[in-house]
């Protein structure tokens, strides 16, 4: 415990380097203003114009990388696919490893709407300004609406001390 008198501050770095404790967040980055991605039938990645940048103050450090797009597919089969991947720069850092699939039976058009939560923590070993995306892959026919700021979507990125 460090108790400090009244009126009174405390300037750690005038007592030269100070290291955080393993697993302290140190900075956090969040954006909430994306563009609005309406695209049909995908048969690549494609950027959804969600990303967000940090700037790592040690190389060693870790970035959690969390990205909530909120988003519509809708589709003219019984199956509506999609898929989702994080990318550092140009590199894929994580994959939906498949497809996120909804299966009705009803009439068509078929819909599917809602929040993908995706979190990562990643080792990006740098300490260069690093930007984090995410693509979005679409086939059966399908339109996929992920939806601008003002409908939830987000991003944040969290540095935590190694």
């Amino acid at each position: 415990m460090i108790k400090i008198a009244a009126g009174k501050t405390l300037d750690l770095h005038s007592q030269g380097d100070v290291k955080m404790p393993a697993g302290s967040v140190l900075q956090v980055t969040q954006s909430d203003t994306f563009p609005r991605l309406t695209t049909t039938t995908l048969s690549t990645w494609t950027a959804t114009g969600h990303g967000i940048a940090i700037t790592p103050q040690d190389a060693s450090n870790k970035v959690l990388v969390s990205f909530t797009p909120y988003g519509r597919v809708i589709g003219s089969a019984n199956m509506v696919r999609c898929g989702f991947r994080l990318l550092r720069g140009s590199t894929v850092i994580w994959n939906t490893g498949g497809f996120v699939e909804h299966l009705h039976s009803g009439g068509t058009p078929q819909e599917v709407s809602g929040v993908v939560a995706i979190e990562y923590l990643d080792s990006p070993n740098t300490t260069a300004s690093t930007i984090y995306s995410l693509e979005a892959f679409m086939h059966q026919g399908s339109t996929m609406i992920i939806f601008e700021s003002s409908a939830g979507s987000g991003a944040t990125l969290q540095e935590i001390a190694g």
